[in-house]
């Protein structure tokens, strides 16, 4: 023979400062009880976490290069390292991996989001992909809390955290020589 007994708790809302009763229900002693010591205490403390706040340290940069025989690519990586591939050829060591500093809820969890926009030829104005515009891809980031790339960070004890954020430039043999900029948006959220 099998047996089974169902016990249901409600819990009733109660307005500020006011204790919530526990109604108890046995379907087994037939309905409800209200006795003294089915009521508890709870309490709630709601507040607002602190803001998540990203401040730019360092910028993303791919440094000097010069385009090839063959179209390529400049990869500078989380961990700050740089190389190229197909024709790019690769100058001096003015390059860096973006840096940026979090900060809010100490040991909280937080989701990544990194977009790219279009380095753009300093001197032309003219839009000509791959002549004027360089397209920025496979951006990274690199939460040092959480210690992996991702699309997730986590704020350490003290409430911060750092991410790099690496990246991909395209070079095809027909860019102009100059300087180009462009942008990295790092959304950061809770």
């Amino acid at each position: 023979m099998f047996f089974a007994s169902m016990l249901l708790i409600f819990v009733s809302s109660a307005g500020k400062g006011q204790l919530m009763q526990t109604h108890i229900s046995d379907p087994l002693r037939g309905g409800f009880a209200n006795a003294d010591s089915s009521t508890i205490r709870a309490s709630v403390v709601i507040r607002e976490l602190r803001p998540l706040i990203a401040t730019e340290i360092t910028q993303l940069s791919f440094g000097q290069l010069s385009p090839g025989q063959i179209d390529g690519t400049v990869v500078v990586t989380t961990s700050n390292r740089r190389y190229a591939t197909g024709g790019v050829a690769l100058y001096g060591l003015n390059f860096s991996r973006a840096e940026f500093l979090i900060s809010g809820e100490p040991n909280a969890a937080y989701a990544i989001e990194i977009s790219p926009l279009p380095a753009l030829h300093d001197k032309r104005r003219d839009v000509v992909p791959g002549v004027t515009v360089l397209e920025v891809i496979d951006l990274l980031g690199y939460s040092s809390t959480a210690g992996s790339e991702g699309t997730a960070g986590r704020l350490n004890q003290n409430g911060i955290d750092s991410v790099f954020v690496g990246g991909t430039l395209v070079v095809p043999t027909t860019a102009l020589t100059g300087s180009y900029r462009g942008r990295v948006i790092l959304k950061v959220n809770y």
